[in-house]
């Protein structure tokens, strides 16, 4: 879904719901996100924007609301079905996707705690313009958990279709 910078919009999803409008973003949470609640969480996830600045930036978390910056663009999956994107524009976005994987493994090495986005798909990778990437979905961040590469693998396994569906066009 492309979200332009004067929509205001409340989308509803099986565990929240959100609230677009025109600076930032409010969303209420109907799962239990328990561990946004405890142990520094914010802060540890905004030392974790310093190794990532592309997450994107929350303002509070107060319970089950979270109230982020707004982040206008499109999700790289919503390029299956557009024609405004081609092979070498996706390679660079692709490319900028593996960056960000490794600045979330680099805050784990040089930090000394695990940290994981356990739902890193091309859904909540919002390409921002210029070259620009933006992660969302932060309530999916975990910390002082066992690694597992299989977010990741994820996100690798969904680039590969959409290099194929692209490059068949």
């Amino acid at each position: 879904m492309f979200i332009s910078e004067d929509t205001t919009i409340t989308i509803h999803r099986p565990y929240s719901t959100v609230y677009i409008n025109e600076d930032h973003v409010k969303k209420i949470m109907t799962k239990n996100y328990i561990h946004l609640n405890h142990d520094g969480w914010l802060d540890k996830y905004n030392h974790l924007r310093e190794y990532c600045p592309q997450l994107v930036k929350i303002y509070s978390i107060n319970d089950n609301e979270m109230i982020m910056e707004k982040v206008i663009g499109i999700n790289v999956d919503d390029y299956k079905y557009e024609d405004t994107i081609n092979v070498t524009q996706l390679f660079n976005i692709s490319i900028n996707i593996n960056l960000l994987i490794s600045q979330l493994y680099n805050f784990s090495k040089h930090e000394g705690e695990q940290c994981i986005h356990r739902d890193l798909t091309l859904s909540n990778i919002i390409d921002v313009g210029k070259g620009e990437l933006k992660i969302i979905d932060p309530e999916s961040i975990w910390f002082n958990r066992k690694l597992n590469n299989f977010p990741y693998l994820k996100t690798q396994i969904q680039l590969t279709e959409l290099f194929t569906i692209i490059g068949n066009r």
